[in-house]
């Protein structure tokens, strides 16, 4: 499994053809990993994993002032796929118009928002949420 972890970055998705920033992360994790099967056979002295596909997932958390602002758990009941990206190192403010030509690092690929949560643990509301990928992933 590879797993690539940070801190501070941005979150994008690509809404009806536009590139919008949706999210200032602070932590956040990526994992992807391939999907083996047994295929030994009798009499095999030892396995014989044979590869089938990949699978991952994106884990981040996020702080907001109000639990009014652009709610990731929105993306969960719409149950529509999404073009993402994490941007590790971007401008500040972020600038989606310029994500195209962007030569920061990122990780990118398309996947479904498949939970989500936000809670008040002291001032800040934690904005929390997962992201299932079905696509191989673009890493630069």
């Amino acid at each position: 499994m590879a797993r690539i972890v940070g801190k501070d970055a941005a979150l994008y998705l690509n809404i009806s053809g536009t590139w919008n920033f949706v999210a200032d992360l602070f932590d956040w994790s990526f994992d992807y990993e391939s999907v083996t099967f047994d295929a030994s056979i009798k009499g095999d002295l030892s396995e014989r994993p044979v590869v089938s596909h990949g699978r991952g997932r994106l884990s981040a958390k996020r702080y907001v002032e109000a639990v009014a602002a652009f709610s990731l758990a929105d993306l969960v009941t719409t149950a529509a796929r999404y073009d993402w990206a994490v941007v590790s190192v971007d401008t500040v403010p972020p600038a989606p118009s310029g994500f195209s030509t962007n030569a920061n690092a990122k990780i990118q690929g398309t996947g479904y928002v498949v939970r989500a949560q936000a809670h008040a643990p002291q001032s800040l509301v934690e904005d929390s949420f997962e992201l299932l990928l079905d696509t191989v992933p673009v890493i630069q």
